[in-house]
């Protein structure tokens, strides 16, 4: 979960408020279970407005006027957001909310100047203009924010499968000595289950 952590850090370094959006609707759509406070960034509200402020986001870039993303405004605002949608990252895998935060603002700085420079440099290369690039890497931003929540909720379906099926194998009716820390525990259970089917079947 920590890698989605710095990913979705990533994806808001290209665009700031796209991340949180996604974070927001994954809440929102029950792909990501979090606690109070941050759960409150699934509510309807926040939900409608980030993504409001989202498309505004998207519409602004290609404006000629706006400032680069690397000026300190710009870099704080990726720095803040991808440390809230790692936090929520590591919160919804049931890990450190600081070190995903971390992961996710380092993602931020990361995504801020390496989308500038990729995007700089393709249009170069490319000798087109700079809005086809934009648009390239909007889709980027976009699809790579809803694939992070797509992924760690297949993910977080696995490991919630494997538990149950540790579960149903712990209980067995069947006489197995384990080595856990819970060893008395899971023997007792083990009689106890025998001795019912034995009483059963008798």
């Amino acid at each position: 979960m920590m890698f989605f952590a710095f990913l979705i850090g990533f994806f808001a370094g290209l665009r700031a408020l796209t991340a949180p959006a996604a974070t927001a609707w994954a809440v929102y759509l029950g792909w990501l279970k979090l606690e109070r406070p941050l759960s409150l960034i699934g509510s309807l509200p926040a939900v409608a407005i980030l993504t409001l402020l989202a498309v505004v986001e998207l519409v602004a870039d290609k404006l000629p006027q706006t400032p680069s993303r690397t000026a300190p405004p710009g870099l704080i605002a990726r720095i803040v957001m991808g440390g809230l949608a790692g936090a929520c990252v590591a919160a919804g895998g049931a890990q450190e909310i600081f070190i995903g935060a971390l992961l996710g603002a380092v993602g931020g700085v990361v995504g801020c100047f390496g989308g500038y420079q990729a995007r700089t440099r393709l249009v170069k290369a490319l000798a087109t203009r700079d809005i086809y690039v934009a648009l390239l890497e909007d889709l980027v931003a976009v699809g790579g924010s809803l694939w992070c929540f797509c992924k760690s909720k297949l993910r977080a379906g696995r490991l919630a499968l494997s538990y149950k099926s540790i579960r149903c194998v712990s209980y067995k009716p069947t006489l197995v000595f384990s080595a856990s820390p819970f060893r008395r525990h899971d023997d007792v259970v083990h009689l106890i289950n025998l001795h019912i089917l034995t009483s059963m079947n008798s």
